[in-house]
């Protein structure tokens, strides 16, 4: 100490400099426990998550209902069924339940002597009348005849139509035909059974 009373700063010699120096050096010299403390601690950024777009949902598509166009129909007026008589439903069963298509078909192929308008004639069904088609010859063809019969006279049975067409052609004489073309002597020399038979037979063909 001086006489002023202030300290005296002391004069650094050589050891005193080299031990600053080794301080220095050890101080601002980075361990690396410094290193791994800042690598454990730091918080890693997160990778920027993309956000899936969500595509709009189309509204569904509501088709327009299409009425159906209603076709113009042919009106199908039912036609009641005739009044018959015993002895015309007793026709009708019969040819229905106990008309032979085997016997009818002979009969039907048979030459008979029967009368016509202008006189006796010998004659068979199959010589004007064809039966495997609806094609006319000298008389209509009967192939479909079963198809037909029904509704050329209004409510009368397929049946009775066949049993007056045979014992009373000039009865129903289809359009187009001439009359007196079909001889009219048939109901004269047939029985009964065997116009069943007949009838039964011509409505069986297209079967």
């Amino acid at each position: 100490m001086v006489a002023c009373g202030t300290i005296a700063t002391p004069v650094p010699n050589m050891e005193t400099l080299e031990a600053r120096n080794q301080h220095s050096d050890v101080v601002t010299e980075p361990t690396g426990v410094v290193a791994v403390a800042q690598q454990a601690t730091s918080t890693p950024t997160p990778a920027p998550t993309s956000t899936p777009t969500s595509t709009p949902t189309e509204a569904p598509t509501v088709e327009p209902t299409v009425e159906p166009t209603q076709e113009a129909t042919e009106a199908v007026v039912a036609v009641p069924a005739m009044e018959l008589s015993m002895e015309e439903e007793q026709h009708i069963i019969f040819i229905q339940e106990f008309g032979s298509v085997a016997r009818g078909q002979t009969i039907f192929n048979t030459t008979y002597e029967v009368n016509t308008a202008s006189g006796l004639a010998e004659w068979k069904c199959a010589t004007c009348h064809a039966v495997d088609s609806d094609v006319a010859g000298v008389g209509p063809g009967l192939y479909s005849l079963s198809d037909r019969a029904g509704g050329r006279i209004p409510g009368m049975p397929a049946e009775l139509y066949v049993y007056y067409s045979i014992t009373i052609p000039a009865q129903h004489i289809v359009s187009g035909y001439p009359e007196n073309l079909m001889p009219i002597g048939y109901s004269q020399i047939f029985s009964p059974q065997d116009i069943y038979d007949v009838a039964a037979y011509v409505l069986s063909l297209n079967k």
